[in-house]
């Protein structure tokens, strides 16, 4: 490549009208043939690093050929401007300049280069979906090719093999495989006979997207490899961003997600740099189907809507149709059942529109899968049925097993099976390990149907071992999170059948087994195997965008937290949720940098000794729940038989009743024995439900600890009541996220923190603080705009006890963006991922501080304080009222100071605080949750 001259180009264009730049050009000699198709040389190496400088060079030529009757030049620099045009997504005005370029070369009697224009129509009739059109285009051109009295010479030949890629480009695009490596495979030859190696990397390319569209993606990424390590010689940086984005979507199929972002990151980067808006549009979409594969629906959905606006607005109808489809896909994982059958409708729309076969036959699919859960199960088998026989007449074969799997679950029984084994023989094939974990998935609940329960619990390991080694190759905890998440139902089905078996050892497997569920993500994360806990750094720390936005949510926070009522707020709700998923998407970005851990190393931190005392631990399988009651080695089980549902009403009934004192004091105090009554009625119905079945086998310990599991988490169990009494007036609980241990040490000294940050809305924080400072004289009393985020990382690791006494706020649909605000800021859950506890007790004095999501692990802000080494937290499941909280901080920080332990002390606080205000709503918000390996403050 003849290096670019940006001394003279920069020169030429420096003058700001035409015709002082003409007339620079012609000071310089350069106004001639010779001179202009010098500077198009260097218009055209600058199309993809400054495609605005390459695009004003073009139309000097062109004004100056024109003047020069130079018909030849002045079509070279129409042609390179629709290019220019094309790879900004100006499709329109891209095909006008193609048009000028050919008429132009016709009338300078250049016949082939004429010819050779329709190369570029192909590419944009492709772009715009345009598919049989394309394919005429290239079909003439081939015809015409061979009536050219020199049709052996080499340049003929040359836009030979650059037709056939360009049609198997487009049979691809259409599904139509098999055409399509045909003409790949004969433009690689024609370029390999005419000695240009470099030219071979595109057909290379365009055979790897093809290989894996039809299921191949092992040998797609060594093909698509063999083309990038071209592409980097000849320093062609639009088409090496290209070839990540199908790289990537390679690294997807094989579960290989943490790859498959590495790959996209920078191809991104470079997309952003070069202007190339078509290609970073893919690249986005790209990033959306990789978020989607790894369970961040939100964030999935977010990617795939600004990909579909982008494309559309560009006239790109193939990739605006797979951007809708995955935003429908994304939709309908977030359970908006109505929007993503409505985004579905859309994408078939336009997947016809572009006739792509194989993806209105994968519309049908999810369409299927929609009508199903409507409860339209006639209609579901038909999709399904239609789908998978277009899809196997097609040969897509991906679609295709995921279509048989589909078939199984809507076959009668008589037909499931064949179904399956034809599955099987697919997914053999493809080896791919979402399509390895469903098919075992349902191959175990068959086997279990037949009674096969031997075989189906090996088939439920082997899929929970298949999902795990996917997630532990993900370097963000968030990542991890969703992605188990969205796997956990082998889990599930293995709890349920080991407890339902009832064989010797199959209890304590089942409860290893819920505990591995639930705690696996935290365990990690506490052990320092994810790269978030790479102590007193944080992504806000080296990227000034995440700043920036980290200081816009902190202002949402503060104007939905000082009037959560008032017009406007839903608003600035979807503004926070818009800005939490960016910033998500920002950590995630700054995490791939870091080493991905191994599972070798989680074992090696880690231990199974249990808690000491008797553990009561939860799982949740549908709408039934299995209660496992630990006491020393042995493990015993209860399956409580669909009371999910009733158990979900109470919880709801709860949350009314605690809104009820947002009517005021006077109010509440007015109605304060009819309010304790139906509250009681509540906690006692939630007793039966839950405690009331296994209270046998609890026996008489002061000590519990409670392992929850999804929903039961929002559970208020010390408050449960037994209908002569609360259960915390018989048991000290402690809430733990599982039972396995880690190695995060108590602290060892006595010394305490407290960052207090009062305001209108929460005076009573300043008595609070005061009544601290007179039962721990040797506190570190920190007060108003003092107590700072700054202030906080400074003083971590070090004291023993840490108590923040502010507003929180929690956030439902992003449990990891639950904050605290400080005098600086809001500190979110995953901000204190960042912080060193060194095994602090925390107590967080603040509204809803301990709240989680509904359906998951993690489990907010207290989830994030054990993972960032807290030994313990004690925290809020409902808003708090100012005045008891007060009290009942003064009361448990006495009994901490008596070496009595978290649990006992909050216990004793509490019933304290109950003799005086006896609603559960002021006494019973908060809760004592302990690290896997908590030990008491005091203790040492």
């Amino acid at each position: 490549m003849i290096p670019a001259s940006p001394a003279i180009v920069a020169d030429l264009l420096a003058p700001a009208t035409a015709q002082a730049r003409l007339e620079h050009l012609r000071a310089e000699g350069l106004a001639d043939e010779t001179g202009l198709n010098w500077l198009l040389k260097r218009a055209q190496e600058l199309v993809h690093d400054d495609p605005g400088m390459a695009e004003e060079l073009a139309l000097l030529c062109d004004l100056t050929a024109a003047s020069l009757g130079l018909a030849a030049v002045s079509a070279q620099s129409c042609y390179l401007r629709g290019r220019i045009y094309a790879e900004r997504g100006e499709f329109g005005p891209a095909l006008e300049f193609i048009d000028r370029a050919r008429r132009g070369w016709s009338r300078a009697g250049q016949q082939l280069a004429a010819l050779r224009s329709d190369l570029g129509r192909m590419q944009v009739l492709d772009d715009l979906g345009r598919h049989a059109e394309t394919a005429a285009v290239g079909q003439a051109l081939l015809d015409a090719l061979d009536q050219l009295p020199d049709q052996t010479d080499p340049p003929v030949q040359q836009v030979r093999a650059m037709t056939l890629n360009n049609l198997g480009a487009t049979y691809s695009q259409v599904g139509d495989h098999e055409r399509a490596l045909a003409a790949y495979a004969q433009a690689e030859s024609g370029y390999r006979a005419l000695g240009m190696r470099a030219e071979t990397a595109q057909p290379l390319a365009n055979r790897g997207i093809c290989l894996l569209a039809s299921g191949r993606p092992r040998e797609a990424l060594r093909v698509l490899g063999a083309a990038a390590d071209i592409f980097a010689e000849t320093g062609d940086r639009l088409w090496a961003a290209k070839v990540a984005g199908v790289v990537a979507r390679a690294h997807q199929q094989l579960g290989e997600l943490v790859d498959a972002l590495r790959v996209l990151e920078p191809a991104r980067v470079t997309l952003e740099e070069i202007g190339a808006q078509a290609e970073a549009a893919r690249i986005q979409l790209a990033t959306a189907e990789v978020y989607l594969a790894a369970g961040l629906a939100g964030e999935a959905a977010t990617a795939a809507e600004a990909a579909a606006g982008c494309t559309g607005a560009q006239g790109m109808v193939h990739d605006q149709a797979v951007a809708t489809f995955t935003l429908a896909q994304a939709r309908l994982e977030a359970g908006d059942l109505n929007g993503g059958a409505a985004a579905l409708g859309e994408a078939a729309r336009l997947f016809g529109q572009v006739a792509d076969g194989q993806y209105q036959a994968r519309v049908m699919l999810i369409q299927a899968q929609v009508a199903d859960l409507r409860g339209q199960r006639a209609a579901a088998v038909a999709w399904t049925d239609a789908a998978a026989a277009d899809l196997q007449a097609g040969g897509w074969l991906i679609p295709l097993a995921w279509a048989r799997l589909r078939q199984s679950d809507l076959a009668p029984d008589g037909q499931a099976d064949a179904r399956l084994a034809e599955a099987a023989t697919l997914i053999e094939q493809l080896r791919l390990p979402e399509l390895h974990y469903a098919y075992l998935l349902r191959l175990a609940r068959r086997r279990r149907q037949e009674g096969q329960e031997t075989e189906a619990t090996a088939l439920l390991r082997e899929a929970i071992t298949t999902a795990e080694q996917v997630s532990t190759s993900l370097p963000d905890p968030v990542l991890r999170a969703a992605f188990r998440a969205a796997k956990a139902d082998a889990h599930d089905e293995l709890v349920d059948l080991l407890v339902t078996r009832g064989a010797p050892g199959d209890l304590a497997e089942a409860y290893q087994v819920s505990d591995q569920a639930k705690a696996q993500t935290l365990i990690e994360l506490a052990t320092a195997t994810i790269g978030g806990r790479h102590l007193g750094v944080s992504p806000g720390d080296t990227d000034p965008l995440l700043d920036q936005r980290g200081a816009e949510l902190s202002a949402i926070y503060g104007a939905m937290t000082a009037a959560p009522q008032r017009p406007g707020t839903e608003r600035l709700r979807q503004r926070a949720s818009e800005i939490e998923r960016e910033i998500s998407v920002l950590r995630l970005r700054w995490s791939l940098g870091m080493d991905t851990p191994g599972t070798e190393r989680a074992a090696e931190n880690g231990s199974t000794a249990p808690p000491t005392g008797p553990t009561l631990s939860y799982h949740v399988h549908g709408d039934s729940v299995v209660a496992f009651v630990q006491r020393g080695g042995s493990v015993e089980a209860c399956r409580l038989r669909g009371v999910l549902p009733a158990v979900g009403a109470e919880l709801d009934r709860l949350a009314a009743q605690w809104s009820r004192f947002r009517m005021g004091t006077a109010f509440a105090e007015r109605h304060q024995a009819v309010l304790r009554a139906t509250t009681d009625d509540s906690l006692a119905a939630l007793y039966r439900l839950l405690i009331a079945p296994v209270a046998d086998l609890l026996g008489d310990d002061r000590d519990l600890v409670v392992i929850p599991h999804r929903r039961l988490h929002q559970v208020p169990f010390h408050a449960l009541h037994d209908g002569a009494g609360y259960l915390c007036q018989r048991h000290a609980i402690t809430l733990m996220p599982g039972s396995a241990r880690t190695r995060t040490p108590p602290g060892s000294r006595r010394d305490a923190l407290v960052l207090a940050v009062p305001d209108g809305q929460a005076p009573s924080i300043t008595t609070e603080a005061r009544s601290l400072a007179e039962v721990m004289p040797e506190a570190h009393i920190v007060l108003g705009d003092l107590a700072t985020s700054t202030l906080l990382r400074e003083r971590l690791p070090g004291p023993a006890v840490l108590h923040l006494a502010c507003h929180g706020l929690f956030r439902a649909a992003n449990p990891l963006f639950s904050a605290l605000r400080l005098a600086d800021r809001w500190i979110n859950a995953a901000d204190i991922l960042g912080l060193d506890l060194g095994g602090a007790l925390v107590t967080l004095s603040a509204c809803e501080s301990g709240r989680p999501s509904d359906t998951a692990e993690p489990v907010g802000l207290a989830w994030a304080f054990l993972a960032a080494g807290a030994s313990g937290v004690i925290v809020s499941q409902w808003l708090v009222d100012d005045d008891a909280t007060a009290r009942l901080m003064s009361a448990l920080y006495a009994g901490l100071a008596e070496d009595l332990g978290p649990a006992e002390a909050l216990r004793q606080a509490q019933l304290t605080l109950a003799s005086s205000s006896p609603h559960p709503y002021r006494w019973a918000p908060f809760v004592y949750v302990a690290a896997p390996s908590a030990e008491p403050i005091g203790a040492a």
